[in-house]
């Protein structure tokens, strides 16, 4: 399964990247909302984009718009640690897979994973 994540922060990049690669996952890491586009531009084989909400110049929601709009079968996890319930509410009404809130433990990241590559393949079958 491969995993597109896009966080602004080095720290939390390397983290979530660390942890999504102890369960076998392939990450493909991006600064930002416009590298990530570019990438889905040039390889479309993501089966899940995780993204920051808070970054400079697009944010997570825009980027979730813009990926829900271009490719609609591809999942979208939004992770914060401003986990406000008018974002987590926005996230879910823009089709987000789901919204996590940081601090979260490694278990709690696999277990949203893949429950968002399940939602996307049931609804893909």
């Amino acid at each position: 399964m491969r995993i597109l994540l896009v966080e602004d922060d080095f720290t939390q990049r390397v983290l979530l990247t660390v942890m999504l690669k102890r369960d076998g996952y392939e990450v493909a890491e991006v600064v930002d909302a416009n590298e990530a586009l570019s990438m889905l531009n040039k390889d479309k084989r993501f089966d899940l984009v995780i993204c920051d909400v808070r970054m400079p110049g697009m944010d997570g929601f825009g980027l979730l718009d813009a990926v829900k709009q271009s490719y609609a079968y591809l999942p979208v996890l939004m992770v914060s640690a401003h986990a406000r319930p008018a974002w987590i509410a926005r996230a879910a009404e823009h089709g987000a897979a789901g919204f996590l809130a940081k601090p979260f433990t490694r278990e709690q990241l696999i277990a949203i994973v893949q429950s968002a590559i399940a939602q996307s393949e049931a609804a893909s079958a």
